[in-house]
């Protein structure tokens, strides 16, 4: 199998199961702590970030660049696909009224810019 097909099957496979421990996460701090929707999302997202930053720079990408490097790229450009997410979905809204196809949208749009941004910048390897 080919570098690159093996690389994006490892970054489809983390990424869906970083959505399923959001989810299940997301649910037990909502459901069973009662902490409240905006801090179950947060408490969610945030230790999705610390792992999907570390399953991606190890697993996916084997990046051999330094946290340094590779922590701050990951961080701005997790903020910069939040706001990109959100803003596809908020201006499809005018043209796309079902909410499974903004999500549709929203989520294959990302994802397929955060492999790239991902593979080109955030952990290139310096052969690469």
């Amino acid at each position: 199998m080919h570098k690159l097909d093996s690389q994006f099957i490892r970054f489809v496979a983390v990424g869906s199961a970083l959505a399923g421990l959001y989810f299940a996460l997301f649910l037990l701090f909502l459901e069973y702590a009662r902490f409240g929707s905006f801090y179950s999302g947060l408490l969610s997202y945030g230790i999705c970030f610390v792992i999907s930053y570390f399953l991606q720079n190890n697993f996916v990408f084997k990046s051999k660049q330094g946290f340094r490097k590779t922590l701050p790229k990951y961080a701005a450009w997790v903020l910069l696909a939040a706001l990109i997410s959100s803003s596809i979905s908020y201006f499809s809204h005018f043209y796309i009224q079902s909410s499974i196809y903004l999500s549709v949208i929203s989520t294959a749009s990302c994802g397929i810019a955060s492999y790239f941004v991902s593979s080109l910048w955030v952990f290139k390897s310096k052969t690469a």
